[in-house]
């Protein structure tokens, strides 16, 4: 979370457990990340360290803006609780050399997530 160039709608905490994470995320809400340097041989997976009561709740990544092209989707299974954290996954395509990143939350039920860090190998 400490990676936020930008964001619309998300605010970010304090926690004891796992210090800096992204809350109060809702339906439309975005974090950018500015200069994500892919390599030349890209991305093929993301890691994301989340908690979620509902389903529904999804992470789509884009490349450049909010509504650039995407990349990849993390539906993101609940966890028992908003202080209940799993590492999920989720499979990325296109993603190579030099881009801003935008991920761009999207759901039903509100809040949709806490987001404490995230990764791509």
């Amino acid at each position: 979370a400490e990676t936020i160039a930008w964001a619309s709608g998300v605010e970010t905490a304090k926690h004891d457990d796992v210090g800096v994470l992204v809350t109060d995320i809702s339906n439309g809400d975005y974090v950018k990340v500015r200069d994500v340097d892919f390599g030349d041989k890209g991305a093929t997976r993301l890691l994301a360290r989340v908690a979620a009561t509902a389903e529904g709740g999804i992470v789509e990544l884009r490349l450049d803006s909010e509504t650039g092209p995407l990349i990849g989707t993390l539906e993101v299974e609940p966890t028992g609780g908003m202080d209940k954290w799993e590492t999920q996954s989720a499979s990325v395509t296109g993603a190579e050399g030099v881009h801003d990143l935008y991920l761009k939350f999207v759901g039903g039920s509100e809040p949709l997530m806490n987001v404490d860090w995230w990764k791509f190998k």
